[in-house]
């Protein structure tokens, strides 16, 4: 893996009226319900993680760095 580098984390509260997983809607459809009124988003907070594999949710890394790149 080539040498992570910091990523912007985006924590995006969501309400609404029923269970996301239980649902069976994905989180596309709940973004699509908050942006047209049935469900309410109340914050959304974009921070800057320098070292994104030391924090408290890290991302699979792999996603962003493939293993072959060089730099």
């Amino acid at each position: 893996m080539a040498d992570a580098k910091g990523l912007y984390k985006t924590i995006i509260i969501i309400w609404s009226d029923y269970n996301l997983e239980a649902s069976g809607l994905t989180l596309e459809d709940l973004a699509w319900e908050a942006i047209y009124g049935d469900s309410y988003c109340s914050d959304v907070k974009t921070i800057y993680v320098a070292a994104p594999e030391k924090d408290i949710n890290p991302p699979d890394m792999d996603f962003f760095f493939d293993s072959t790149d060089e730099g």
